[in-house]
């Protein structure tokens, strides 16, 4: 008598390989990954589940942060926290930081990143300023052809939880789920870029975001200095794109766009703040020759400022929001800055 047993196993985290051999010793397996709705909503925390557990550890004012930094990720039918960085948000004092980060190897996804073609590095710009790029991801691919089908860096990514995936206007895309894994993956990106001191790309963001301008001058410097070339330094343009760059992390707080239209004109860098007590910030930015007085960059750095202003660049953002002028003598920034209420 020949009997059927159903063996299940479900596993997060881990990308499903395909057998190539008519020969295997296990097959017929029944598969459940993030793509599938069965018990979509117990590979993570839901929203209520996350609110209760901020309420039990007497902060129910952190769920907000909570959701920033730890929700996104798509199950099926179901949106989950990340329940590992979770507990240990919770564990650590409700201090937010990249708690998944090392839980696990990424050396493969580190190599098809590093052997990717130039598209590739657009829309990983895309994805890391807050952006969605359509993708129809792969269930399993075979390890023979590992790194060889275009598309298997992104179903990599969202089966290792790196990426989520889901539909925007009928497409199927995938996007960066929240603010831990923008930070993974920038600082990732941004080391791939030859950036050698990532610490302060995270100070950068910082320094915009609390107003500080002689930090925002010493970190600018610092990551102009030790990272760009003077050759790329030709035009606004290569200044705004490795700044741009720089800001990747903050999403999940902020929409960072570049070189778009708002207004009655077209800005170099806006960061619009998606929720909580974040300023918005916009940055225009000038060119300056290097051997300019102090006072040519100072001029120049108030009349991006009032670029800003004239042609409207903070349309649409509501709240507090910091405006920056910067004008580059080569990589010395001279910096002007003006507080909104709007």
């Amino acid at each position: 008598m020949i009997g059927f047993y159903d063996f299940r196993e479900a596993i997060t985290g881990v990308m499903q390989i395909s057998k190539e051999s008519i020969f295997s010793g296990l097959n017929n397996l029944e598969v459940d990954n993030v793509l599938s709705y069965d018990f979509d909503e117990m590979f993570g925390f839901t929203s209520d589940e996350v609110m209760t557990i901020c309420e039990e550890y007497g902060h129910p004012d952190k769920f907000e942060e909570a959701k920033e930094w730890y929700d996104g990720y798509r199950f099926g039918d179901a949106e989950v926290y990340n329940p590992w960085s979770v507990l240990r948000y919770v564990k650590n004092g409700f201090k937010p930081n990249t708690y998944w980060a090392g839980t696990s190897g990424n050396d493969i996804i580190d190599k098809l990143i590093s052997n990717s073609m130039e598209g590739t590095w657009d829309e990983l710009d895309i994805l890391a300023t807050g952006g969605a790029i359509p993708h129809m991801v792969q269930e399993s691919i075979t390890l023979k052809d590992m790194g060889s089908i275009d598309g298997d860096l992104y179903s990599i990514m969202v089966m290792a939880g790196y990426l989520t995936t889901g539909f925007k206007n009928k497409v199927h895309v995938v996007s960066i789920p929240n603010q831990e894994i923008a930070r993974v993956l920038s600082r990732m990106i941004v080391s791939k870029k030859s950036v050698l001191l990532p610490s302060l790309v995270d100070a950068l963001g910082d320094s915009l975001i609390e107003g500080g301008m002689e930090a925002i001058g010493w970190n600018l410097y610092e990551l102009f200095a030790s990272s760009a070339g003077n050759a790329m330094l030709n035009d606004e343009h290569s200044y705004q794109a490795f700044i741009t760059g720089m800001l990747m992390h903050l999403f999940g707080r902020y929409e960072v766009k570049a070189d778009f239209e708002e207004g009655n004109g077209r800005y170099d860098i806006r960061m619009k703040r998606r929720s909580g007590m974040h300023p918005n910030v916009v940055i225009e930015l000038k060119r300056t020759p290097i051997d300019a007085s102090d006072s040519k960059a100072e001029s120049d750095a108030k009349e991006a400022l009032k670029q800003i202003k004239d042609r409207d660049y903070t349309h649409g953002m509501t709240g507090r929001t910091l405006l920056y002028g910067i004008s580059f003598r080569n990589k010395m920034p001279t910096i002007v800055t003006e507080t909104l209420h709007l």
